[in-house]
């Protein structure tokens, strides 16, 4: 039977026929369609066959159809297929087939397509376990700004009058005695010490 005539009707067969028409095959087609057809069985037994058969007859298979073929295969069937393979496998894909072959015959593919650097390898940088100071935050940077704020205004801004000065409120005209300074107000003792009450610095002047 020719290859022709097995590729048409195949998908057509029952299994057991897909499986026994292997044995009266005298050609083959392109290794595109071979690999095609071994990846329909589902017996690996009958897959590793075919492509035995195909093999011994001239078929090649490229990387990738090799890499497609793993697990429909034995693994001898594997080592025939990548030691006579059309073309230079990638690295990825030898690593995709680490398992599917003999080991000698993975190390020898390893050892020609794949390349590592060193400069590939990663090393994990050491962890500095020491404890590292706090930094301060925003809200405390802006706390002590303030603080450094208002320690320099308290020194810059001398209080212009002093407790027991004798002082003019400037729009009552009222006149009285300063009793007691808060933050930025003066305590003010009026009306010989009838009414008290507070005023800003701007608010008096001194009296004689």
């Amino acid at each position: 039977m020719t290859w022709e005539d097995f590729y048409d009707k195949f998908y057509e067969w029952a299994d057991s026929t897909q499986v026994s028409r292997i044995s009266q095959l005298t050609s083959f087609g392109c290794h595109e369609q071979v690999a095609e057809i071994i990846q329909m069985y589902s017996d690996e037994k009958a897959a590793s066959r075919l492509a035995k058969k195909a093999m011994a007859a001239g078929v090649r298979f490229t990387p990738d159809e090799i890499v497609e073929m793993q697990g429909f295969v034995s693994k001898e069937c594997m080592n025939q297929m990548v030691t006579s393979a059309l073309g230079d496998f990638t690295q990825e894909q030898v690593e995709e087939l680490v398992f599917s072959m003999d080991d000698d015959i993975y190390a020898d593919l390893e050892k020609r397509y794949c390349h590592y650097d060193e400069e590939d390898e990663e090393f994990e940088e050491p962890v500095d376990e020491s404890p590292r100071q706090k930094k301060p935050g925003k809200l405390f940077g802006l706390f002590a700004f303030a603080g450094m704020a208002s320690e320099l205004g308290s020194k810059k801004s001398t209080p212009r009058f002093r407790i027991g000065d004798h002082v003019r409120v400037r729009w009552r005209g009222q006149e009285g005695t300063i009793i007691d300074i808060n933050g930025g107000l003066y305590m003010v003792s009026l009306d010989d010490g009838r009414t008290v009450d507070s005023f800003p610095e701007s608010d008096l002047e001194k009296a004689w």
